[in-house]
C-alpha cells in the first residue's frame, strides 16, 4: 500500500486587538508623589500658616515646574521628585498666576497684591532660576485717565500666559479689576516694554468703567501661538484675542462668548484648537466649547462636576485624549484631600480619579505629556477658620504603555484567510495495486495533485518510508523512475485551484515477494 503526504506551504493571520479594562485604583497608588513642602518651609523661617501653593506652570522640557506660594511671596521650583528650591519674591508680591515662556528662558508671575510681576531666568535650568526683578505693572497703565477701569489704584494681576512670535517673548496679564489684558515685551527682563491694553469681556467696552464688570482670572494662549483666550470669572464669559501674523505684534477682533454657567475661570485649550475648556466653580461644572468657527462658537458639553466638589483648575494632555481637572472637595476642603479627575474628549466618560492633596488650585502638563503638577493649595477663604493644613505639590506619573487615562475602547477582533504564494494538495490519500506477480507490471492509477497557491510551481517526487527498497525500485511516475518526475502546475487565481494528474504504476522486481507499504512525497517549488 502507498500513503500519500501533502506539502503546504502558507499561513493563516489572524490579528487580534483588544483594549484592557481600567486597572483598579490600587494599581495606580505608585503613579503619585507628593512633595512636601513643609519642612523647607520652615527651614527657611516662613510661617506654615503661609504656605499655599497658587499656581502651576511647567517648564518646556517637561524636567519640572515653577509654583507659585501666594501668600508667603515665593515661588517653588520642583522637578518630578523633589523640591529643587524656593525662590523668594517681595514681601507685598502675592503671587497668582505663572507662567514660562515657550522657549524656556523666562518665567513671569502676577502678582496680585503688589500689583507687579516678577521675572525669573531659567535659562540655566531648574537649579540655577533665580529672581531677575520685579516690576510695578501700574506705571505702563494710564492710571489717571478717567476712562480707565481700576479700584482704589489697583488693578490686580492674577492669571498670566506667555508666547513667542518673530523670537520675543510677550507676557499676557489678566488685569481683574480693570476688564483688560495687559501685554508687556519681555524678553529681556532688565527692559519690560509695554505693548497692548486689550478690554475683555462683554462689557469691555462700555463707556463708563464701573459698568465692566469681566473681571479676567485665568488666561491662556493657544497651541499655535495665534490666540488669547480669556475666563471672565465675574461675568461669567469667555473672550477670544486673535494674534495676527506680521513683523509688528498686532492683535484681531475680540470675540465674546456668554455660556450658559454663571462663571469662567481656568481656560484650556485642546492641541488642535477646536474646542476650550472653561471651568466653572459657581455651579461646580467644566465647560468645552468649540470654537472651531469663531463666528459661530457654540457648548459642545457641559460635564456636571457636583459629585466631586468644586472644580478649580483644567489641563489637557498633548495627544488631546483627555483632560485632567483639579476638584477641592465639596464637605471639608481644607481636611479632605483633593481630586484630580480625567476626562475622555471623545466621549466625555470619567476615565479615571485620583486622590492629591487638599484644596488643589491649579494642575499642569509637562508638554511631553508625561507627568502633571497639581498645586495643593490647602485653604478655603469660605472658611474663616479653616484647620491650618500646610500645602503640597502632587506630582503624577502619566507615563506607560498601561496608561489608564487613554479613551475606553470597545474590542474588536480581525481574521484574514489568506492563500499561500506555495501551495500543493495531493487529492489522491492512498493507492492499492492489489496483488501482481513478481517480474510482472501493474495496472496504471492517477495521482491527483492540485496547485492550491498563488504562483506557478513545479512538482518533483521522491520515496519516503520504504524500508525494502521495494518501491525505490518498483514505482513508475508517468512511465519514469521517480526521482525523474518533474511537473508544472500553473497557478488559478480565479479559484486558486489547478489539478494534474500523476500516473503511477509498479514494475515489480522478480525478487520481491510479500506485502509491502511505503511512502511517495511530493516537492512543490516556486517557477
Amino acid at each position: 500500500m502507498m500513503k500519500n503526504r501533502i506539502v503546504l506551504i502558507g499561513f493563516l493571520a489572524v490579528l487580534v486587538i483588544t483594549a484592557a479594562a481600567l486597572p483598579a485604583a490600587s494599581t495606580l497608588e505608585w503613579r503619585h508623589h507628593f512633595i512636601e513642602l513643609a519642612e523647607d518651609w520652615q527651614a527657611l523661617g516662613f510661617d506654615l500658616d503661609y504656605l499655599e501653593p497658587e499656581f502651576v506652570a511647567t517648564t518646556p522640557d517637561g524636567g519640572g515646574a515653577l509654583i507659585t506660594i501666594q501668600d508667603g511671596s515665593a515661588v517653588a521650583v520642583v522637578n518630578h521628585s523633589k523640591l529643587v528650591k524656593i525662590i523668594i519674591l517681595p514681601a507685598d508680591a502675592e503671587p497668582d498666576g505663572i507662567a514660562i515662556s515657550p522657549d524656556g528662558n523666562v518665567a513671569v508671575t502676577a502678582n496680585e497684591e503688589g500689583q507687579s510681576i516678577s521675572l525669573i531666568n531659567l535659562s540655566n535650568g531648574l537649579a540655577s532660576a533665580e529672581l531677575t526683578g520685579t516690576i510695578d505693572v501700574l506705571q505702563f497703565l494710564p492710571m489717571d485717565d478717567p476712562d480707565f477701569k481700576h479700584k482704589n489704584g489697583e488693578v490686580d494681576p492674577e492669571g498670566v500666559a506667555i508666547f513667542n512670535k518673530a523670537g520675543r517673548s510677550y507676557a499676557v496679564l489678566a488685569l481683574e479689576k480693570s476688564a483688560s489684558l495687559l501685554v508687556l515685551d519681555v524678553t529681556d527682563p532688565g527692559n519690560v516694554t509695554n505693548m497692548s491694553l486689550l478690554p475683555v469681556g462683554i462689557t469691555g467696552d462700555e463707556h463708563n468703567p464701573d459698568d465692566r464688570e469681566a473681571e479676567p482670572e485665568g488666561v491662556a494662549i493657544s497651541p499655535g501661538g495665534d490666540l488669547i483666550a480669556v475666563g471672565n470669572e465675574e461675568e461669567g464669559t469667555v473672550s477670544l484675542i486673535p494674534i495676527l501674523n506680521g513683523s509688528v505684534l498686532e492683535f484681531g477682533e475680540r470675540v465674546n462668548f456668554d455660556p450658559s454657567g454663571r462663571e469662567a475661570e481656568i481656560v484650556a485649550f485642546t492641541p488642535d484648537q477646536q474646542r476650550l475648556m472653561v471651568t466653572n466653580s459657581k455651579e461646580n461644572t467644566l465647560i468645552i466649547l468649540n470654537i472651531s468657527d469663531l463666528a459661530d462658537i457654540n457648548e459642545e458639553q457641559v460635564i456636571d462636576l457636583s459629585g466631586y466638589g468644586e472644580p478649580t483648575s483644567v489641563a489637557v494632555h498633548p495627544d488631546g485624549d483627555y483632560a485632567l481637572v483639579s476638584i477641592a472637595d465639596g464637605v471639608n476642603p481644607t481636611v479632605n484631600p483633593g481630586k484630580v479627575l480625567a476626562f475622555c474628549l471623545s466621549s466625555y466618560d470619567l476615565l479615571f480619579e485620583f486622590t492629591v492633596g487638599q484644596v488643589p488650585d491649579s494642575i499642569g502638563i509637562t508638554p511631553d505629556g508625561n507627568y502633571a503638577f497639581v498645586a495643593n493649595e490647602a485653604e478655603n477663604e469660605d472658611i474663616p477658620e479653616d484647620d491650618g493644613i500646610a500645602g503640597s505639590i502632587s506630582v503624577i506619573n502619566l507615563t506607560g504603555l498601561d496608561n489608564p487615562l487613554k479613551p475606553d475602547t470597545a474590542t474588536t477582533e480581525l481574521s484574514a484567510n489568506v492563500v499561500p504564494a506555495i501551495s500543493i494538495t495531493v487529492e489522491t490519500p492512498s493507492l492499492d495495486f492489489g496483488t501482481i506477480g513478481a517480474g510482472l507490471s501493474s495496472a496504471t492509477s492517477q495521482i491527483g495533485i492540485v496547485n492550491t497557491g498563488t504562483h506557478d510551481v513545479v512538482v518533483t517526487a521522491e520515496i519516503g518510508a520504504d524500508e525494502s527498497g521495494f518501491y525505490a525500485t518498483a514505482l513508475r511516475l508517468n512511465g519514469g523512475d521517480v526521482g525523474g518526475l518533474s511537473v508544472g502546475l500553473p497557478a488559478d487565481i480565479t479559484d486558486f485551484e489547478y489539478t494534474e494528474n500523476v500516473a503511477a504504476s509498479l514494475e515489480v522486481p522478480e525478487w520481491a515477494g510479500g506485502e509491502y507499504d511505503g511512502t511517495v512525497l511530493f516537492v512543490a517549488e516556486g517557477i
